[in-house]
């Protein structure tokens, strides 16, 4: 969420960006605006095939639905927070031999660090996103496919 935010405020040609910028709308906003089908519970709602209605009627079955497409779908799946590590798999399961250096190409200057956001925007983007973290966490734990 926080790096959609500040991707959709620098990119001019990002549908969401002129209402961003002309109404002014801040981060802790951002969320609960219902702006866009991105904002909540993104990969829920794409990995699932479910329709946002379906998600809400059963969103313990839309998490498993999820988890169910990627782990019959992919070899492995890398998390943000530890490329190093997916880059490991990737070059073990690939049989890559080339090195490896991490070099941020897709990175936001002058924006908060999600450290720096404050408590009330960080609750905010987890309340609408909690089947999302449900997901995540139970790809975390289940990092073996």
């Amino acid at each position: 969420m926080v790096s959609h935010y500040y991707y959709v405020k620098r990119n001019t040609k990002h549908y969401l960006h002129d209402r961003i910028i002309n109404e002014n709308i801040q981060l802790q906003d951002y969320c609960h605006l219902n702006l866009s089908h991105e904002l909540e519970n993104w990969y829920v709602l794409h990995f699932s095939k479910l329709s946002k209605i379906d998600i809400l009627k059963n969103p313990d079955k839309a998490v498993d639905l999820a988890y169910d497409y990627i782990k019959k779908t992919y070899h492995i799946v890398g998390f943000q927070n530890d490329i190093p590590s997916f880059i490991k798999e990737l070059k073990k399961t690939a049989n890559i031999r080339l090195r490896y250096v991490n070099h941020y190409k897709n990175k936001t200057d002058n924006r908060k660090r999600v450290t720096e956001i404050d408590e009330n925007t960080v609750n905010r983007i987890i309340e609408k996103n909690k089947l999302d973290l449900k997901l995540y966490n139970k790809l975390l734990a289940d990092r073996q496919f």
